[in-house]
């Protein structure tokens, strides 16, 4: 994972970016070139979810991706992904509290 802070998607400026890489096999599906262009992830760019994919901050100013974490959050055996963003206002009482978002893994068999 990949975390590019001041990423404005679709003009939100600053919301931030986490590209998540899928990794490979290098021995069935060859090694990644020197150079990867994380850009070829985003769907506009030809990206089909076959190399990984893009989180998007959804408000301006979110920074999505300040830290980034891998664990099991609810102990189901799946991976899951955390992402914090320090600058996100959970409600008007707590301007720049900070949130973190979680996505939930799951398995191949429910996609």
């Amino acid at each position: 994972m990949i975390s590019a802070l001041n990423g404005s998607p679709q003009g939100r400026d600053r919301a931030g970016q986490v590209f998540v890489v899928y990794g490979r096999d290098g021995a069935s599906q060859g090694r990644f070139p020197a150079q990867f262009e994380l850009a070829q992830l985003l769907a506009r760019n030809g990206g089909d979810g076959g190399q990984g994919f893009v989180i998007n901050g959804d408000a301006a100013l979110l920074q999505a991706g300040r830290q980034i974490a891998v664990g099991d959050v609810n102990d189901d055996g799946l991976g899951d992904v955390l992402i914090t963003s320090q600058s996100a206002t959970p409600d008007e009482d707590r301007p720049a509290a900070g949130r973190t978002f979680v996505l939930y893994g799951r398995s191949q068999e429910d996609r």
